[in-house]
């Protein structure tokens, strides 16, 4: 009788003996430490987004993916908080004259700047809202197209039914 190979073993997988089992020989990629913003983010694709996060996870990257929305987070926060801090006259003068004055309107100024990076970034996949707005300006274009070299334009076959 012929040895069949399975289709993992034609892509060159190996298998070893568990417990009277065959196990495949696999490894994950190297993961990374996921921060709060990661989780948050992916908590969002699990319930928004699930077709983005099944391709990120089929094709192993989601954890990278996570690990450099968590990182352009923190640099997002860190840099919009000196930003605002700035425009609203915090400064270490402020520190020394009244601490509790300045600890009130840091703690609003990082609020401020944290929900900027939720709304910005977390809850948001640049990626798709750019694909979005290609493909709708796409659709313009030819949607214009149409029109100028004389076919059914669609919201007029729509009223006439």
């Amino acid at each position: 009788m012929k040895d069949i190979k399975t289709i993992y073993e034609q892509l060159g997988g190996t298998y070893r003996e568990e417990n009277g089992s065959l196990v495949p020989d696999m490894e994950l990629p190297e993961q990374k430490q996921i921060g709060k913003y990661g989780r948050m983010h992916l908590d969002y694709l699990k319930q928004h987004r699930r077709g983005r996060y099944s391709v990120l996870l089929g094709e192993g990257r989601l954890n990278a993916y996570l690990a450099d929305i968590d990182e352009q987070a923190h640099e997002m926060l860190s840099s919009l908080t000196v930003e605002l801090a700035k425009t609203q006259g915090i400064d270490e003068q402020l520190k020394e004259t009244d601490q509790m004055r300045w600890v009130q309107m840091m703690n609003n100024v990082r609020a401020q700047a944290e929900e900027i990076v939720l709304k910005e970034l977390v809850f948001a996949c640049q990626e798709e809202r750019k694909a979005i707005d290609e493909l709708l300006s796409e659709l313009q274009k030819g949607e214009d197209s149409a029109k100028a070299e004389g076919y059914i334009d669609l919201p007029t076959v729509e009223k006439s039914l």
